[in-house]
């Protein structure tokens, strides 16, 4: 299971996708990232050109940030992130490149009461049959709740993908 993000150039900066009730919380270009959760970034051709790096420091890839993080630094495809308890609170997304063009990260516990409850998009991937294949099902706009979870949009089925390394 992944939280799908995906990743554009509007206005010349990277759009993320993120809920829109997170502009209480500070800067609306900040990424609230959970300690655990598997993310994928997913770059569109609009990003070409512009790698996507994380890092300890904002412009400077000299401190670019590499632990649970595939593919840093990509200008297209996709970026997995996996942060874990020894991740930083803070980080910065940026292209090393390009001033201005990313933002800030911060990284929070899954029961950090102190960052905005963000509807998600969930991608499930999994193996199936003989020989295996791999499918992926998208569940829209889930938002995690004290209660459990939340379904606001109906799955969409993507169907076979190429196998993903990593996948038992």
């Amino acid at each position: 299971i992944e939280v799908l993000l995906p990743v554009t150039i509007r206005q010349k900066r990277f759009d993320v996708k993120r809920d829109t009730f997170e502009s209480a919380f500070g800067d609306s270009r900040t990424l609230w990232l959970d300690r655990g959760l598997v993310y994928r970034l997913r770059l569109d051709p609009s990003t070409h050109g512009n790698a996507f790096m994380i890092g300890l420091d904002a412009e400077d890839s000299k401190k670019r940030y590499d632990k649970g993080i595939r593919r840093n630094g990509a200008g297209a495809g996709d970026i997995i992130l996996n942060f874990n308890n020894s991740s930083p609170s803070d980080l910065f997304y940026f292209c090393p490149d390009q001033k201005g063009i990313g933002g800030s990260i911060r990284v929070t516990n899954p029961d950090d009461l102190n960052k905005p409850n963000q509807r998600l998009d969930l991608l499930l991937t999994f193996n199936f049959g003989r020989p295996t294949r791999t499918y992926q099902i998208l569940v829209r706009e889930t938002l995690s709740t004290p209660s459990g979870p939340r379904f606001f949009e109906r799955p969409k089925w993507l169907g076979e993908t190429p196998p993903i390394v990593g996948l038992e």
